[in-house]
Order: structure tokens, then sequence, then C-alpha cells
């Protein structure tokens, strides 16, 4: 920060000298042992970077806080099939990868996102007794196992909500994304909810603002069931929204009850998507 604009640089086994016109630094280098990754004999197998690049950016929304529910703050992966949930969402994507299983810390998502955007192609899996490891090419990737394991949420939640959900909201995914663009912009954390009024004959979305103000949005939509108003956290369903494939989205919902609402499930070409309602209590 403070030498002329060239500085020559020197090494040698101990010392490593900068000299500019007026001035000069020594400092002694640190010894340093470049120990690469020690990889298995043996890979489990080998998967396409694209496949688990695309499906780790639609399920990584619903990564938990490792504050709330340390079992959730993962993703994790089981045969291919890539899952997060926070106890809001439910995120699943099947990439059709037989015997490719791990689970990645929250904290650390974003940063494998990153390193695998720069493998290209085929990438092989390792796995050992502490760690898992990716490799393409030369580069390798090592990531040590969980001590949580993900909740049974086959069990617990894919397989009840599948039979319970038989009401039908048809709407096209970009005037959805739109409405919810336009309505969310005075939401809060006061007020982070947003209303859908389904009827037969229309789709209304509905946001107020601690300070009582509405912005509504009406879309087309088809809806055969009794009309209903369904709350959802705004982030949350546009993040959801978001993951969806484009073109006509088929949103399903189960019935309501005064002690528990029905989420929203949507199920895809090898994907599933829950999102829970807002409780009337946590609108005040």
């Amino acid at each position: 920060s403070v030498a002329d604009k060239e500085i020559k640089l020197s090494v040698d086994e101990s010392t490593l000298e900068l000299v500019s016109e007026k001035y000069r630094w020594k400092e002694p280098m640190p010894t340093v042992s470049n120990k690469g990754i020690e990889l298995p004999d043996k890979s489990i197998t080998t998967f396409n970077v694209y496949s688990i690049l695309k499906a780790f950016n639609t399920v990584k929304y619903a990564v938990d806080s490792e504050s709330v529910r340390p079992s959730l703050y993962m993703i994790d992966v089981v045969d291919g099939r890539v899952r997060a949930c926070n106890g809001f969402q439910y995120h699943e994507v099947d990439t059709k990868i037989k015997d490719l299983t791990f689970s990645i810390p929250g904290g650390m998502t974003d940063n494998f996102i990153s390193v695998l955007r720069y493998f290209d192609g085929d990438v092989e899996f390792f796995e050992d007794k502490n760690s898992y490891y990716f490799k393409n090419g030369e580069d390798s990737i090592s990531v040590r196992k969980l001590q949580l394991s993900f909740p049974d949420l086959d069990r617990l939640l894919v397989r009840p909500l599948k039979s319970s959900v038989p009401a039908l909201l048809q709407v096209n995914k970009n005037a959805l994304t739109k409405a919810l663009k336009q309505v969310k912009s005075v939401a809060d954390d006061n007020y982070p909810y947003v209303e859908l009024h389904l009827t037969q004959k229309e789709v209304l979305l509905r946001c107020t603002s601690k300070m009582g103000s509405d912005v509504v949005s009406q879309i087309e939509g088809k809806w055969a069931a009794k009309p209903r108003v369904a709350t959802f956290n705004v982030k949350h369903l546009s993040q959801t929204v978001d993951s969806l494939h484009d073109g006509v989205l088929e949103i399903r919902f189960g019935a309501d009850t005064k002690t528990k609402k029905s989420p929203l499930v949507v199920e895809g070409v090898g994907t599933w998507t829950m999102l829970n309602q807002m409780n009337l209590s946590s609108r005040n």
C-alpha cells in the first residue's frame, strides 16, 4: 500500500523479499506442506455436474437455520434425490443418479455450488468412513460427513400429503410470478404474508402493509373447488414459485380446518414441492 508502482519480488527457501525504490521488506517464509486429497481406490458412481447444480439451486431456499433445527440445516441427497426442508418449505428434485448419497451442511451450500460451477462434464463420487469426495479431471473436493441424519420426511410428510391434496389450482407461472412481484412490494416483517383468494372466476393476490395499505393483483386461473383464501409467507411463496417449472402450474390443496391449514403441494416431472400456510395468529 505504500510502495512505488514497481516492486521486485524474490523468494528463496527461507525468505520472501520485496524491494521498491524507497522501501524494502523481508519476511520469513512459512513452512508449507502441499498435501493433496487422497481419494479412495474406487469411485461409487459418476454423474453429470449440471444435473446436481440445477437440483441444488432449486432446493437451497428450503435449507433451515442451524439455530432452529440442526437436523434440517443441510441439503440431503439419497440415491440422486436432492432435498431440503425448513419446516415451512420442502423441495425435492430427483436427478435419477443411482448410488449418489451424501449430505452438505447448509452453511457451505453456496460455496459448494460455486466450486461445482468450475467443474465440467462428469464428476466421480467417492466415499470413505469420514468424508465424501468429488473429482473432475485433476480437481477434487472433500466434504466431511455430518454427524446428524436428515429426518425421514418421506414417511412423515411426503407420503401422507400425496393422498390428501385433491383440490387443484391451474395457473400460469409467469402470471403468478409477476403478480407476486407487484403485491409483495408492501410486505414487511410485521405483515410478511400474501393471501390467495381462489374462486372459479379468478385468482386474486393481496398483500397488506403495517400501515393498512393493500396491493391487489388479479390473474387468470382454473379452480374447481369451493372458494377459499390461502395465506402464505410471501418470501417463501416467491421462492417456491421461482423453483418450479415454466408454463402451467398444477398446485394442489387439501381441506382447511380451524386448527390446521392445508399446505400447497406441487408435483412435477422428478420434482416435489410443499409450502405450509401461515397460521392466522402469525398475521397479527
